[in-house]
C-alpha cells in the first residue's frame, strides 16, 4: 500500500469521525446555553437573531457590575505583582486588559 493510499485511508476514515464530534459539540453547546438561558430566567419563544441581542442586553447590568469589582482588583493585583518583580505579573495583567476588551466588543457589537 502507498503512502498515497493510507493517506487517504485516513482522511476516509477521520472526516465521519470529525463531522460527528463536531456534531455532538453543537449539541452540547446548544443545550448549555437553553440551560443558562433557564438559569437566568430568560424565557425567549422565537429563535431569530433579536432574541440573542435582546439576552445580550439582559445579561450587561450584571456583567458590568461584576467588571467594576473584578477589573480594579486585577489591576493592583498585577501592578503589585510587577512591582515585585513576579514572572506572571504581566500574564495577569493583559487578562483583565484583554477580558475588558472583549467585553468592550461584545457590548458595542449588541448595541
Amino acid at each position: 500500500m502507498s503512502h498515497a493510499e493510507k493517506k487517504r485511508g485516513v482522511r476516509d476514515f477521520l472526516a465521519p469521525v470529525l463531522a460527528v464530534a463536531l456534531a455532538t459539540w453543537l449539541a452540547l453547546q446548544l443545550s448549555l446555553a437553553n440551560a443558562l438561558l433557564k438559569a437566568a430566567g430568560i424565557y425567549r419563544d422565537s429563535g431569530k437573531w433579536g432574541v440573542i441581542t435582546e439576552v445580550a442586553k439582559e445579561l450587561q447590568a450584571p456583567l458590568f457590575v461584576t467588571m467594576v469589582a473584578a477589573v480594579p482588583l486585577g489591576v493592583l493585583g498585577g501592578g503589585v505583582l510587577m512591582a515585585i518583580g513576579h514572572r506572571h505579573a504581566a500574564k495577569i495583567l493583559g487578562q483583565v486588559v484583554g477580558g475588558v476588551v472583549v467585553v468592550g466588543l461584545g457590548t458595542t457589537l449588541a448595541d
